[in-house]
C-alpha cells in the first residue's frame, strides 16, 4: 500500500475515535506542530502537517496522535521511559512521521478531486517524537510532545 492510500485512512480513523470530555493540560513539551487548512478541507484541498521536536541522540523518530477530542492523557512513565501527557482525549489513534531533517516530520497530502468528506468533524492532533541514546551505558531516552492544531474534515 503506497503512502497516500496509508493517509486516506487517517479521516476514516478518526471518525472511528470515540469523544469524551476535555480536561486541563499543560501543552507540548518543546515541539511544535503545524497543520493547514485552517478551514474545513474540501476536495482538491493539500493538507500539510509539519513537526519538529526530535530530540538529539542516536536514533528519534515522531509519531502523530489523533483524537476527537482535546483532553489529558499521560503516556510513557514505564521503566526507562520519560513520563510525558498527551492534550488529547482517549482514544487516541498514532501515525507515524515521515522522517525529514532538522528535528522535523511531516507530509503533504491533496484531496482528490470527488472525494466524499463527512464535513464538520474536528480532529486535534498532536506530534510526539521518542529520542534513543545509546552514547553511553545505560541508553537514555527523551520524550517531547508538540502544542495541538486542528484538522476539520
Amino acid at each position: 500500500m503506497n503512502i497516500r492510500k496509508a493517509l486516506l485512512v487517517l479521516p476514516v480513523l478518526g471518525l472511528a475515535l470515540a469523544a469524551s470530555a476535555p480536561a486541563q493540560c499543560p501543552g507540548g513539551s518543546g515541539g511544535t506542530l503545524t497543520v493547514s487548512p485552517d478551514s474545513c478541507v474540501q476536495p482538491g484541498d493539500t493538507i500539510t502537517v509539519d513537526a519538529c521536536g526530535a530530540t538529539g541522540g542516536n536514533f528519534s523518530f515522531g509519531l502523530l496522535a489523533v483524537s476527537t477530542t482535546a483532553g489529558s492523557t499521560p503516556i510513557g512513565g514505564i521503566g526507562p521511559f520519560p513520563a510525558a501527557e498527551l492534550c488529547l482525549a482517549a482514544p487516541i489513534a498514532f501515525f507515524p512521521l515521515l522522517p525529514g531533517t532538522g528535528g522535523c516530520s511531516g507530509f503533504e497530502f491533496t484531496v482528490p478531486a470527488g472525494v466524499p468528506l463527512p464535513g464538520d468533524v474536528n480532529l486535534v492532533l498532536q506530534g510526539v517524537f521518542l529520542g534513543f541514546d545509546f552514547s553511553s551505558l545505560p541508553p537514555s531516552f527523551s520524550l517531547t510532545t508538540t502544542n495541538t492544531d486542528s484538522l476539520c474534515l
